[in-house]
């Protein structure tokens, strides 16, 4: 029996519109191949592909259709340290350079720190702009391990706290490019942990 494929725009989990409909014969070994080009014109959004034998639906599969826009410029964020102790001063320094080696002056950005763990959430941000080198530094003194808002409970636990920085960066254009770093910060720079015997022994 023939596979028929159909390809379709869906809104809401159902397909409508049908841009692509071909029967394909497959091989000795159920197997076939095809493929269909993507109009110019083509609608963004989702799609379902679904493969007919006969008149039972056989697979149905779906795929998304994005506006690829290629960046103007890169952003980097180079955090001083990849850990901090509760308290520490953590300095991230930001730069953006055009792809053909300029730097980006004198625009907006914004450097927030995410809580990875919980939220994801900002709950820190500064604000500044690019200087003629494409650089800023951003510098938060507020990132505190305690009782409220360690992870795992106990703030004394040896355990860090994971963040995630991200600088975004807005050209006058209006068009906006980000890119983030990892950090952890712990809630001291020593941690002790006594262990107990499971089992005491009475020699008397």
């Amino acid at each position: 029996k023939s596979a028929k494929v159909e390809v379709s725009r869906g809104e809401y989990g159902q397909p409508t519109d049908t841009i692509f409909k071909k029967d394909f014969s497959p091989s000795r070994m159920g197997t076939f191949s095809g493929d269909f080009v993507l109009g110019k014109e083509l609608k963004t959004g989702d799609y379902q592909l679904k493969v007919s034998v006969g008149d039972k639906e056989a697979a149905v599969s779906w795929f998304g259709v994005e506006i690829f826009q290629k960046p103007d410029f890169e952003v980097a964020v180079h955090p001083e340290r990849d850990e901090y102790v509760s308290g520490d001063a953590v300095k991230v320094d930001v730069g953006a350079n055009y792809f053909f080696g300029t730097p980006v002056k004198n625009q907006k950005v914004t450097v927030q720190v995410l809580d990875t763990y919980f939220s994801g959430g900002s709950i820190a941000t500064k604000e500044g702009t690019l200087d003629s080198k494409g650089h800023f530094t951003a510098v938060f003194d507020d990132l505190r391990i305690t009782k409220e808002n360690h992870p795992w409970g106990s703030y004394r636990s040896s355990g860090g706290r994971p963040y995630t920085v991200t600088a975004t960066v807005k050209e006058n254009t209006g068009k906006v490019f980000s890119k983030s770093a990892a950090i952890n910060v712990y809630p001291s720079e020593y941690s002790m942990r006594i262990e107990e015997p499971q089992t005491l022994w009475n020699l008397k």
